[in-house]
């Protein structure tokens, strides 16, 4: 009579073991589904704000960028980062969204607009070379080639050779220096400004080159286009509240990748 209880209190604590075990791991699944879809969420909604790239500039100049404006006159890295918010929190819902910092961020004006010019470089790589009016050979060559390929409306290369903010005076001044048929020969006025353009140095280029892009830009569809405040690369990080958790943060830096541009 004295053993009776034995097999009950061996399986109760057998059970009361094994309850503690189910307990914990499926508070640990809890966390892991949470931190899983957080992660999943901070990754669709860095990519989402990176397919917001204007796409007029992508158009007419091949050249991917978040414009922070989105079209309207207010701009910056907060509006940027008013998107990511939302995305996150629509991607969520076991998590709560603390607070989103937008860090460390590339414009594309940085190093005398080193992206436009490697875009424009890659751009003319992939699409056939270098313009046989040319005489040059490097990516200066390259990116002039590509100058010919997208600088189209009236008065472009003229700007990029006197800078005025009148389409009428840059082409005054390149006729005026182009000169009369007996002076210029057989040079073609195309060979003329391919020539003028391979002397000037190629820092000026770049810079009038965003220039020009920021002014035909806003006389389109981005009335607040600033190539300061449009960006190729952005970290993100995201403070989140999740089940059983407390506060973590995750981070991710991405950028465009102009190889297929």
């Amino acid at each position: 009579m004295k053993h009776r209880g034995g097999i009950t209190v061996f399986l109760a604590l057998i059970l009361s073991i094994l309850s503690a075990f189910i307990i914990t791991l499926a508070g640990a699944c809890r966390r892991y589904v949470s931190k899983s879809e957080a992660v999943l969420a901070m990754d669709n909604a860095v990519k989402s704000c990176f397919a917001e790239y204007n796409r007029e500039l992508f158009e007419k100049y091949h050249i991917l960028l978040i414009d922070s404006s989105y079209k309207s006159h207010e701009k910056g890295k907060e509006r940027i980062s008013d998107h990511f918010t939302l995305y996150m929190e629509n991607g969520m819902s076991t998590n709560e969204l603390c607070y989103v910092q937008i860090g460390d961020c590339e414009n594309a004006t940085e190093l005398n607009n080193k992206y436009l010019y490697e875009a424009g470089v890659r751009y003319a790589k992939e699409t056939g070379g270098i313009d046989e009016r040319l005489t040059g050979s490097g990516d200066d060559a390259y990116f002039i080639t590509y100058l010919l390929k997208v600088c189209t409306d009236d008065g472009d290369m003229e700007y990029m050779l006197y800078g005025f903010d009148s389409d009428e005076e840059n082409r005054r001044l390149a006729a005026e220096d182009y000169g009369n048929e007996e002076d210029r020969g057989d040079v073609t006025y195309e060979q003329y400004l391919c020539s003028r353009l391979e002397d000037e140095g190629i820092l000026l280029i770049r810079r009038r080159f965003g220039e020009l892009v920021s002014r035909r830009m806003r006389e389109g569809d981005s009335p607040g286009f600033d190539l300061d405040e449009c960006y190729h690369t952005v970290t993100f990080t995201a403070t989140l509240a999740g089940q059983n958790t407390g506060e973590y943060s995750i981070e991710r830096e991405y950028s465009y990748d102009i190889s297929g541009i």
